[in-house]
């Protein structure tokens, strides 16, 4: 029985020196993050990390900006437009040349069902007159409806290119959101497994401890004989 007490006696002491060098060793030095040293790393700041230096998540994000960029230019054909147009003529009357025409001032929308507005104002350059609801006989109001019968009422290339914009805005959030989850998922599971090892490592310093204790309790017995 002493012989057993000694031996174990023996590892103990191996073990203390091994895990605990001896001043004046060339032992490295356990390094330590300012981050870890300021605050224990808790599994929100790892997702907030996740979420804001990620670069899957910022690559997912730059495809919603592409995916916007093609909706709001698929937008634009809905846009109300401002037209101007002169048409100025040469017109031979009573062996004088006359220079006459008109000022067209619209503005046009369309609508994403295929038939387009407008409205607007004419103005009569030169001696012309305006032969219905004339102003001050050379200006007119202008006021128009176009609506396509054969085809593009209802279904039309703008409104199908809108639908196909609209349908990759959502597709890119869906990407987006898949994307964080996948990423959030492996944070998690990583973060616990860190937890894991960490708890693991806090045993083997909680088992050394009580070997350190073991050990000098021995070394007492040990002075006083009774090893």
């Amino acid at each position: 029985m002493p012989r057993n007490l000694l031996t174990l006696s023996c590892l103990f002491v191996g073990t203390v020196f091994i895990v605990s060098p001896l001043p004046g060793t060339f032992a490295l030095e356990p390094t330590i993050s300012p981050f870890s040293a300021s605050r224990p790393l808790r599994l929100e700041t790892v997702l907030s990390l996740v979420e804001t230096q990620h670069p899957l998540l910022h690559g997912s994000r730059t495809e919603k900006l592409e995916a916007q960029g093609k909706l709001l230019k698929a937008l634009g054909a809905f846009e109300p437009v401002l037209v101007n147009d002169l048409e100025v003529e040469r017109l031979v009357k009573d062996g004088q040349t006359k220079s006459v025409g008109f000022n067209d001032t619209i503005i046009q929308m369309r609508h994403p069902w295929g038939f387009q507005g407008f409205a607007g104002w004419r103005t009569g350059l030169g001696d012309v007159e305006v032969a219905d609801l004339g102003i001050q006989q050379t200006n007119q109001p202008l006021l128009g409806l176009v609506l396509p019968l054969l085809r593009g009422l209802g279904t039309n290339p703008e409104q199908g290119e809108l639908e196909k914009s609209k349908l990759a805005d959502q597709e890119a959030n869906l990407h987006i959101q898949q994307t964080r989850q996948d990423l959030y998922l492996g944070a998690a599971t990583q973060y616990w497994k860190w937890v894991a090892a960490w708890k693991a490592v806090e045993l083997r310093q909680q088992a050394l401890e009580v070997a350190k204790v073991r050990l000098q309790q021995l070394t007492r017995q040990a002075e006083a004989g009774a090893v």
